[in-house]
């Protein structure tokens, strides 16, 4: 059965003068094992960067956390950077995490759990762009306040707008006595960063070209994968990576039995950006949300930052 919202989803991406898919589609369990691979190789430092970061700041964190607190994280993954805290953390109401891909989830919530039995954990399969519903959990566990934990770069995937817009969210999902935990990648040179997004492994091009295999899969399509190029470029003028697929040939695709889309050769998908920060200006960003900033960290390079935002 054909899911219709992500058929809609790229019927109107590729219908535009600029065609584009929304990168929310990367993360099938295909996709999501994908980008695990990419947080483990060499040219990307987002990850290690950070992980370096929250195990130097983890017990200076988990003082955020009691017995009364939920630990909230969207869009979870493999769970690997809530680990450090909850590996730190003296006392925990109950970790809810959340992603898009739902076996993805129930797998890593499983092993997590084997690693800290003495901690609930409640995985929340959706997206976590829409609306996150804890309020039975807030009952079950007699939750008094709620800690968002959102590491990695993710939020850098957001335009200015919806940034805005999911930092209110947040601030809505956090209550008025919680708070907010979250990574964000800063601004460096040019070639760190486009390194980063053209890993010489290879793996950014696939996670990238899967996108169009999920459309081929699941929305009977015909994209030949072959004839699409990876590549990602910093725009400075944006402050942003920007990451796309080019038509090697001029070709035409078929989705869904009915609609056709012409590729001109050279002509390019936009599939997502990754927007890189100062502290000033996401400092402002999270005051217009409703947040004030607490505290932040990073690393001897300033090439990462963990913000706490209350």
């Amino acid at each position: 059965m054909i899911d219709n919202t992500f058929l809609q989803d790229v019927v109107l991406g590729l219908s535009t003068p600029q065609k584009t898919l929304p990168c929310k589609y990367f993360y099938d369990e295909y996709g999501s094992e994908i980008f695990e691979k990419i947080c483990l190789c060499q040219d990307y430092y987002v990850t290690r960067t950070e992980t370096a970061l929250l195990q130097d700041i983890a017990v200076e964190l988990t003082a955020l956390l009691d017995g009364s607190t939920a630990l909230i994280e969207p869009g979870a993954g493999a769970m690997h950077k809530a680990s450090l805290l909850l590996a730190k953390t003296p006392a925990l109401a109950v970790y809810l995490p959340t992603d898009i891909s739902a076996d993805f989830l129930k797998n890593a919530a499983q092993r997590v759990a084997q690693n800290f039995p003495n901690i609930p954990i409640e995985p929340i399969s959706g997206d976590f762009t829409q609306e996150i519903d804890v309020s039975a959990m807030v009952e079950k566990y007699n939750i008094k306040r709620r800690m968002v934990f959102f590491p990695g770069s993710t939020f850098g995937n957001f335009n200015k707008s919806y940034g805005l817009e999911f930092l209110h969210k947040m601030r809505l999902l956090a209550g008025d006595n919680g708070g907010l935990i979250i990574g964000i990648d800063a601004v460096k040179p040019v070639d760190v960063l486009e390194r980063a997004y053209n890993d010489t492994e290879g793996l950014t091009a696939d996670f990238n070209k899967n996108i169009l295999q999920r459309i081929n899969q699941e929305l009977q399509g015909d994209f030949d994968l072959d004839n699409f190029t990876h590549r990602a470029i910093f725009n400075e003028h944006k402050s942003r990576i920007e990451m796309n697929l080019f038509s090697d040939i001029a070709q035409k695709v078929t989705i869904a039995g009915g609609h056709e889309f012409s590729f001109a050769k050279d002509e390019f998908i936009h599939t997502e950006n990754s927007y890189k920060y100062t502290p000033e200006k996401f400092a402002e960003i999270a005051s217009q949300a409703g947040f004030t900033l607490q505290k932040y960290w990073s690393d001897p390079q300033n090439y990462f930052y963990v913000y706490y935002l209350s």
